[in-house]
Formats: structure tokens, sequence, C-alpha cells
């Protein structure tokens, strides 16, 4: 069973907006959903710690088939010569 994220009013988030982040922040509060007339507007959440690694973060969703150096056989336009 899920617990539901507390949830206060746009108005009262303006008033103590810099508490209600540091409070998030330091994971006080996992998650803070900000509503607007009774519904849900926003949701304040902590950014992830740590680092994430750049190089190698695709591994795995792309396929490389043929060769890559090897001419496609198709001549472009830039390389047509003028008369």
């Amino acid at each position: 069973m899920s617990r539901k994220s507390p949830e206060i009013p746009v108005t009262q988030f303006k008033a103590n907006c810099l508490e209600i982040v540091k409070r998030v922040h330091d994971r006080q509060a996992p998650e803070i959903v900000v509503t607007k007339h009774g519904r849900p507007y926003v949701k304040v959440v902590p950014i992830e710690s740590g680092e994430h690694e750049f190089w190698g973060c695709l591994k795995g969703l792309a396929e490389i088939r043929g060769d890559l150096t090897k001419p496609a056989g198709v001549q472009w336009k830039a390389q047509k010569k003028r008369p």
C-alpha cells in the first residue's frame, strides 16, 4: 500500500516556499504535492543524489549493423559536379 504524499495549497506553498523546499531536500518529507483549487498542481521532489556516469549511459540502446566506414553508394547533391 502506498502512502499518500502530503498536500498543501499553493498559497501556503508561496508563503513557506523556502522552508518546504528545505524539508524536501533534507528528506524530512519525501515529496509534497502543491494543490490549486483543491486539485494537484505540482509536485516538489528532491533530485536524485549521486552522480550519474555519462560515458556508457546509453549502452545497449543501439545496435551497429554493418561497416560504418564503408561508403553508402549514394551520390549526394553536394558531390555532383556542376556543368
